[in-house]
């Protein structure tokens, strides 16, 4: 009888821990994407920040330059 009531908690522990080892995993993999997801979209917009300024630059030096050449 007692033998019975120790494999039932045994068996409830075995699930507990398996559930919490699954819910761990599910974590960690979430985790994963999401640090993949925030380092793709800081590159993302380092590299879109560099495109506008790369542009205004040339467009401020080819406005001065059509000024030069209005004044001339």
């Amino acid at each position: 009888m007692e033998l019975a009531r120790y494999k039932k908690a045994f068996l409830v522990l075995a699930i507990v821990f398996a559930a919490a080892v699954l819910a761990e995993m599910i974590i960690s993999i979430c985790v994963t994407v999401v640090e993949s997801v925030i380092v793709a979209v800081t590159v993302l917009l380092f590299c879109l920040a560099q495109t506008l300024y790369r542009n205004a630059v040339k467009a401020e030096k080819e406005n001065k330059d059509l000024t030069d050449n209005n004044k001339r």
